[in-house]
């Protein structure tokens, strides 16, 4: 029993499929991307409110330092592990 090769269409149809797989899948890391972004924004902004209201030395300065470096982590981490091909993480 022998399979028909795929017309054209068939072809485009599947290439289409594909595509707009990969642009949802892309799309929505891209969206996790930027709302982890904005986080990390947030957080640089009530750090350096908080240092210039109550200097370096307080402990809400401390706790706002603690907040961006982790929203940070987090945003690397995401970045990394959704656009950074594996292989190429232990290279820099």
């Amino acid at each position: 029993m022998s399979q028909k090769p795929a017309t054209d269409a068939e072809l485009w149809q599947q290439s289409e499929a594909t595509c707009s797989a990969q642009y949802d899948k892309l799309s929505a890391k891209h969206d996790d991307a930027l709302a982890h972004l904005s986080r990390l924004a947030d957080a640089e902004a009530h750090y350096r409110k908080s240092h210039d209201l109550y200097g370096s030395d307080d402990r809400r300065t401390g706790r706002a330092w603690d907040e961006m470096r982790h929203a940070g982590d987090a945003a690397r981490a995401l970045i990394l592990s959704s656009f950074v091909a594996p292989e190429a993480e232990g290279e820099s």
